[in-house]
C-alpha cells in the first residue's frame, strides 16, 4: 500500500485549487426568470379560468366565428395571456429598479 505521510504543519491538508470553483451556496435567480415563471403560472390560471367558462367554438372576431380548432384557440390564448402577464411583470420589475427620490433638502 502506498501511504501518504500527513502534511507538515505549514502545509495545507488539501489542494486549494479543487475547492476554488466549488459552489458557495444557492445562486440568485436570473432576473428574466423572476418575470417568466410567475407570468407562466398566471397564464396557466387565466387559460383554465377563461376556457372553463368559454368554449373555443363560441369565439368570434367581429361578426364572424373564428376558423380555428380548439387546440389552436387554447394555444393562442395561452400565449396571449403569457405575453400580457409577462409585460406586466416587466413593467413592475422596471419600476422597482427606478431610483427612489431622496428626502434630503
Amino acid at each position: 500500500m502506498n501511504q501518504q505521510s500527513p502534511p507538515a504543519s505549514d502545509e495545507e491538508p488539501f489542494d486549494k485549487d479543487v475547492f476554488d470553483n466549488a459552489p458557495r451556496g444557492p445562486r440568485p435567480p436570473k432576473p428574466w426568470l423572476l418575470v417568466a415563471w410567475p407570468s407562466f403560472l398566471a397564464a396557466c390560471g387565466l387559460s383554465m379560468g377563461v376556457f372553463a367558462v368559454v368554449s373555443p367554438a363560441d369565439l368570434h372576431w367581429g361578426n364572424e366565428a373564428l376558423a380555428v380548432d380548439a387546440t389552436t384557440a387554447y394555444s393562442l390564448a395561452f400565449f396571449v395571456f403569457w405575453a400580457a402577464t409577462a409585460a406586466s411583470g416587466c413593467v413592475t420589475a422596471w419600476l422597482l429598479r427606478l431610483p427612489q427620490p431622496s428626502n434630503r433638502d
